[in-house]
């Protein structure tokens, strides 16, 4: 009897043994992924190469397919794309990158999950309510007043009285960023000296290349010599036409920092978050949606990594020596720069 009873148990043993291993090889379900941004910006490419990397990286065994859609600038195309998508439904799952891409998708799509990432101020720009759970089909990755962040970090690097920074009136992530700056400035005990102008004139029209870099070149020159740092936020028309910073901040011998989308360009510190990080973040959300987490569950303020770049040239340009804590903490040194051609210009921020 006993015999047969440690017979009987070996044998579900051994069944057991052999249908595991076919419980893990087991094939997911196929899913395709729309990823959509406004733009061609450095950051975007940054976070989208995270997301992919991250899905290949990932333990679902299902094929992912993911279809990557540039507007290239032209927010009615992308409007067009997005109303298909809801349309057509042949999409699992909606990755977006930036403020525009993310607040356009909200608004015409709430049965496909959202996952976003390359915000500056989502809680500023009616994206984000409430950081643990958007209640609906959105999630992201993302840092709570990342800006306000960073630049304390900078400051506690070196402890500067005056920040400057021009932003663009009428877009979302430079007026949330402005917000930031002034709370983070009241906190600190610094003053903030900022202008602002719009991409467009009274008619709605993109502003001509000429009046753009005279707009730029004008609110430095009278920014700059009141300030001992100058802050300079993520944009295409500020990246097109860096050569105007870069000779104000050689003129002037103001340290500049910002998006490290600049640094190779001749910034001397590069503060931000870790947007290849923040894509393979992302990704590990697609793959718990696509096991059935609800997209309402999962929080917002997950994205913790900071990168701080350091160029060592315009620094010596601008004739600030860095402290050695400022260097220990640079995540990447940079010893050159390539001075930027004037410009092509991009009139959508």
């Amino acid at each position: 009897m006993r015999i047969l009873v440690f017979l009987i148990a070996l044998s579900v043993l051994i069944i057991c043994s052999a249908v595991q291993p076919l419980a893990k090889t087991a094939v997911e379900a196929p899913k395709k992924v729309l990823a959509i941004q406004s733009q061609v910006f450095a950051p975007y490419e940054r976070s989208f190469k995270g997301f992919k990397t991250g899905l290949e990286a990932s333990d679902y065994t299902g094929n992912i397919e993911v279809v990557h859609f540039n507007a290239k600038s032209d927010l009615k195309l992308m409007e067009q794309k997005i109303l298909e998508v809801q349309k057509s439904k042949e999409f699992d799952l909606i990755f977006t990158l930036g403020t525009r891409a993310t607040r356009m998708a909200m608004d015409n799509i709430d049965d496909i999950p959202i996952i976003f990432t390359d915000l500056a101020a989502p809680e500023y720009s009616g994206i984000i309510k409430d950081w643990k759970s958007s209640g609906t089909n959105v999630t992201g990755v993302e840092t709570p007043k990342y800006l306000s962040k960073g630049v304390e970090m900078l400051h506690n690097l070196i402890q500067f009285k005056t920040v400057g920074m021009i932003y663009l009136q009428g877009s979302p992530s430079h007026e949330g960023a402005l917000r930031q700056m002034k709370l983070i400035s009241k906190h600190l005990g610094t003053k903030l000296i900022y202008d602002g102008f719009p991409l467009k004139n009274a008619a709605g029209k993109n502003l001509p290349d000429a009046e753009l870099r005279e707009q730029i070149s004008m609110k430095l020159d009278e920014l700059l010599p009141q300030v001992d740092v100058f802050f300079v936020q993520p944009s295409r028309s500020f990246v097109n036409n860096f050569d105007i910073f870069l000779n104000g901040f050689r003129d002037h011998k103001v340290l500049s920092a910002g998006d490290p989308v600049y640094i190779e360009k001749g910034i001397v510190l590069g503060l931000d978050r870790n947007k290849f990080e923040f894509g393979k973040q992302c990704a590990r959300y697609a793959v718990k949606i696509f096991r059935g987490t609800p997209p309402a569950s999962l929080p917002m303020d997950v994205g913790q990594q900071f990168t701080i770049s350091f160029n060592l040239k315009a620094a010596a340009v601008v004739g600030f020596t860095p402290p050695l804590d400022l260097l220990a903490a640079a995540d990447a040194i940079y010893q050159e720069y390539q001075a930027p051609n004037p410009p092509r210009i991009d009139t959508q921020d």
